[in-house]
């Protein structure tokens, strides 16, 4: 047990949406990967960027999991036209 290490955190912030967070975050898995490291990206949110959405490329992604919500999945819940249905992504973006 003498190989294994503590985790780091690093946490990236910025003030704005579009500033280049997971940007920098996914040029900073492609350089730990060139050095050998074993990276995989979790979950990422592109907002359609093509720049970012290019940084993905040579990149292990996993899979997302079906979302299940009282028994039914994603899809079946944004299917429902109201209001009342919210992306979680809201709170991310700047109206």
């Amino acid at each position: 047990m003498s190989d294994v290490r503590p985790g780091r955190l690093k946490v990236y912030l910025g003030a704005a949406p579009g500033v280049g967070k997971t940007y920098r975050m996914l040029d900073e898995g492609h350089r730990r990967a060139s050095r050998g490291a074993d990276v995989a990206v979790g979950f990422v949110e592109c907002q359609g960027r093509p720049h970012t959405e290019a940084m993905l490329d040579g990149l292990q992604v996993v899979p997302r999991a079906p979302c299940l919500y009282r028994g039914g999945d994603f899809e079946e819940i944004t299917a429902f036209h109201t209001s009342d249905v919210r992306d979680a992504e809201d709170a991310n973006k700047s109206f």
